[in-house]
């Protein structure tokens, strides 16, 4: 059964890259692959935004996230959140693994899309400082799908849904994210404004939800 499984993800890797038409004009074929590239062996976003979580000073945040696809279709991902600019902050974390099913549509020759789902799952972490309440942290399991579709017109979006399952309070959460990255090349000759949100339920802490915008890199 591991083996079929095995087998169907490579057989809808091998069809996703079948087939595609070559783009004979270089400026097009510049501009499909930095609007809508097959495999980024790497993409990392940095933003700066409002997050609002039980415990922290303020709402300020910073968001830090890395996307490694060069061992397609497996795929790894982490993400780090600073809250808070005054004593009373915090530091959140995720680490995620899963496996990417891809399918990819050209449309002509000097244009295509790309869909990516995976499911994935990894651990979320939590840590308080300057704060006298309880408990002064947590770590839970999650587990759940994510998505990214990029195209040419619209650019690129990306999402993900977990649920979190902390075992030390028995509890349940959940946390929903989407990203938006306009198809905007200039300055840097690729994608590069990402808006971002997130919102859901901490297991031992409570509803936290903000957004952010930032600069992303694709490699």
């Amino acid at each position: 059964m591991r083996r079929c499984g095995i087998a169907l993800v490579l057989s809808w890797t091998a069809l996703a890259h079948a087939d595609e038409p070559p783009c004979t004009i270089p400026e097009a074929a510049a501009r499909r692959d930095a609007l809508v590239p097959l495999r980024p062996a790497l993409a990392s976003d940095v933003g700066l935004g409002l997050y609002q979580l039980p415990r922290a000073g303020d709402p300020a945040s910073m968001r830090v996230a890395v996307d490694i696809g060069a061992l397609h279709p497996v795929w790894v991902g982490g993400t780090a959140r600073y809250v808070s600019l005054s004593r009373a902050h915090a530091f959140t974390a995720e680490g995620l693994g899963g496996i990417t099913l891809r399918s990819v549509r050209t449309r002509w020759a000097c244009d295509k899309d790309r869909f990516d789902l995976r499911l994935i799952g990894g651990v979320r972490v939590l840590s308080f400082a300057g704060s006298d309440e309880q408990p002064k942290g947590m770590s839970a399991a999650a587990f759940g799908f994510g998505f990214d579709a990029a195209t040419m017109d619209l650019g690129e979006i990306d999402g993900r849904a977990t649920v979190l399952y902390d075992p030390t309070h028995s509890e349940i959460g959940y946390l929903a994210t989407f990203g938006y990255t306009l198809p905007l090349l200039a300055p840097f000759g690729r994608k590069w404004l990402r808006v971002g949100v997130e919102q859901g339920f901490i297991p031992a802490v409570g509803y936290a939800g903000g957004g952010d915008i930032g600069i992303r890199i694709e490699l």
